[in-house]
């Protein structure tokens, strides 16, 4: 079982100013037999990469893989403790008796640095392609696991440490002490997280302090507390009393008066990593309050703070990687921004965050993204790198355009995108009406807000895309007089909309407009059309009801639905130079000849048409117009999956 690795990184990835780089940083690794990681491979920025993805996507799992790769080094220097377990071996590797967890990992490094005397064992002595200022260093880290009969469960069987061009050089753990990982969770519950505040701290001071001078801390302390004792007890009164009458009740050991000494205990190796934070701010008033007076986001922060510092830390020959998980956790939008706008200016070191933060992944740049899924229960965890799939040209455009709202498509399972707010806002309800709730299918709305925007997005998508169904609902704006007049022709034609595209990426085109296909769907079903009309009216919203009347008539004509087109479609009175209205004043029923007015009615006509259909129990009354009914079908579909393999028989 080898895990095959590309050389190099995708040449996106890589900055042509190695000023901006770590010395030492992980450009790719390749995870097989881990979790749910059946068989990936990642690609890494030299500085700060975001992992995003819905959940079981294999975030954490590669997080952990990190950690398991950057502490292999000996026992005695590893300040992370992660060791690989039974439960580790991925279930989708079947029913076997012998499992590899197989970790291979490409650093690179700076030739004009100390990382080539340092990582001699993985060196390649191999240039980085169009780098000359960085070599190539790989390390291929494998745990062997066999099925215990008795247990019913994988066990440890031995590990192999190589490296080098080949991974054929063995490599001892000694050499890969100057490798570390700092690693930060979130803070869930100060009681049981205390702990590792104040190790943090200790490190902390150990980074930035003299050794000897913190290691006597301590005991000078002790010894001053003595002093201080000593003096406010009038030479130790206290002692004396308690001395003298503990000679009296143990006389037969013939105890001196003096034996009986108190002592700090708490004033020891571990005072440092007992120290706690306190935040001294005008928020607290005139107080000086500790931890467990500020709530977990504030918290959160300061936790960072202390473990961030450590990005100065003047510990020689020590290459650090930061990993983070959740840095939003329990922060609001404006404190996660300005804490990732810090994160994105480290440059000395290599960062690792994943996130489910819609927040922080809008403030992302494009090529730092990696966008974990598990499309199918057999296959695992895929990593998708937004760097190798968008385009340059629509980079810049999907910079701006993925906001805080719109960046949550990264997180869904499909993705439909609408041109306005009139089809968003009904989308949700007409999958309820259908069976296919797009809510509970993990289905996100992406409004785009115009027709142009389709061709940026459409990268993401499809072969060598996300992992995802992506469905664009659009229309055709057809010209009223290429149409058939009859009602009976356009409904046929809208059973013939166009569809397009690919097996994961469709368009799905209505016939004229949105308006229009509901005008036609309620052709024949009369209780549709009271919904349709009862709405609209609402939206028209006149103090005169002919003026209400009218404007139905003009846009709900059920009898001659080609004649609404055309006054949905009519924008001027008065006929361009050559040629003719699409209607004539004498076919409107009211007095405006313009599409003015029904243009600013339809997000009222939606939100009513919206309102309409959450109070009607009766579902069959009202037909989502086709188009959107099969965009709704696709993004919902279920993926074919091979159930044998969904799980390891034999840890059943």
């Amino acid at each position: 079982m080898t895990a095959k690795v590309d050389d190099n990184d995708p040449s996106e990835l890589v900055s042509n100013n190695p000023q901006t780089r770590p010395d030492f940083y992980l450009s790719q690794i390749n995870i097989k037999g881990f979790r749910v990681l059946k068989d990936a491979t990642f690609n890494f920025n030299p500085n700060l990469n975001v992992i995003v993805g819905p959940n079981n996507g294999g975030k954490s799992a590669l997080i952990d893989a990190l950690r398991l790769i950057f502490s292999i080094g000996t026992y005695e220097e590893k300040e992370d403790l992660i060791r690989i377990q039974h439960k580790d071996v991925s279930r989708l590797l079947g029913n076997i008796d012998n499992a590899m967890v197989v970790f291979e990992a490409i650093f690179h490094g700076r030739k004009d640095s100390d990382v080539p005397g340092m990582f001699y064992d993985i060196d390649t002595n191999e240039d980085v392609d169009n780098d000359k200022e960085y070599e190539i260093f790989k390390l291929r880290y494998q745990v062997n696991f066999g099925f215990d009969d008795i247990k019913k469960r994988f066990s440890y069987k031995s590990r192999d440490i190589s490296g080098g061009k080949d991974f054929s050089h063995p490599v001892s753990p000694e050499s890969l002490d100057y490798m570390k990982s700092i690693y930060l969770e979130p803070l869930r519950d100060l009681s049981t997280d205390r702990r590792r505040i104040g190790l943090e701290i200790e490190r902390l001071l150990y980074g930035h302090g003299d050794h000897q001078k913190l290691k006597d801390i301590p005991p000078e302390l002790k010894e001053k507390a003595r002093e201080l004792l000593e003096r406010a007890t009038d030479g130790n009164k206290h002692e004396n009393a308690a001395g003298k009458n503990f000679a009296k009740y143990a006389s037969a050991y013939k105890f001196p008066d003096n034996v009986l000494h108190f002592a700090p205990t708490n004033l020891n190796d571990e005072l440092l990593r007992s120290l706690e934070a306190v935040l001294e701010h005008g928020i607290h008033g005139a107080s000086k309050l500790n931890l467990s007076s500020n709530g977990l986001g504030i918290n959160n922060l300061i936790y960072s703070s202390i473990v961030l510092s450590r990005t100065s830390e003047e510990i020689a020959h020590i290459h650090r990687f930061f990993l983070i998980e959740e840095p939003e956790a329990h922060l609001h939008p404006q404190l996660q921004d300005s804490f990732f706008q810090e994160l994105n200016k480290i440059t000395s070191h290599q960062i690792f965050v994943t996130s489910h933060s819609p927040t922080l992944t809008a403030k992302s740049d494009i090529d730092k993204i990696i966008v974990m899924s598990h499309p199918q229960p057999d296959i695992g965890g895929r990593p998708s790198h937004l760097a190798g799939i968008v385009k340059d040209k629509d980079k810049r455009y999907l910079h701006k355009f993925l906001d805080v709202t719109r960046s949550q498509l990264l997180f869904a399972n499909s993705v439909i995108f609408v041109e306005g707010v009139t089809e968003a806002l009904l989308l949700e309800r007409f999958s309820e009406m259908i069976g296919c709730g797009l809510r509970e299918n993990g289905v996100e709305i992406v409004i785009l807000g115009a027709k142009g925007g389709f061709s940026h997005f459409e990268a993401l998508f499809g072969e060598g895309g996300l992992p995802m169904r992506c469905a664009f609902i659009t229309d055709d704006d057809a010209d009223p007089g290429t149409m058939p007049a009859g009602a009976a022709d356009l409904v046929k034609k809208t059973a013939t909309t166009a569809v397009t595209g690919t097996e994961t990426l469709k368009t799905f085109k209505g016939l004229g407009t949105f308006e229009f296909e509901l005008l036609l769907s309620a052709i024949g079903n009369t209780n549709m059309q009271s919904i349709l009309t009862s709405s609209l009216g609402k939206a028209r919203n006149s103090s005169d009801a002919q003026i209400n009347a009218d404007f139905i008539s003009d846009y709900l004509d059920f009898s001659n639905p080609l004649l609404s087109y055309k006054k949905m479609k009519q924008k001027t009175a008065t006929p361009p130079a050559g040629k003719s209205l699409l209607v004539s004043n004498a076919e409107w029923s009211g007095g405006a000849h313009t599409n003015s007015e029904f243009l600013s009615s339809k997000s009222d006509y939606a939100y009513y048409l919206y309102e309409a259909l959450l109070s009607s129990s009766d579902e069959s009354k009202f037909i989502v117009p086709k188009y959107i009914k099969d965009a709704i079908e696709f993004v919902t579909l279920e993926p074919e999956i091979d159930i044998d393999n969904e799980a390891n028989p034999r840890t059943n």
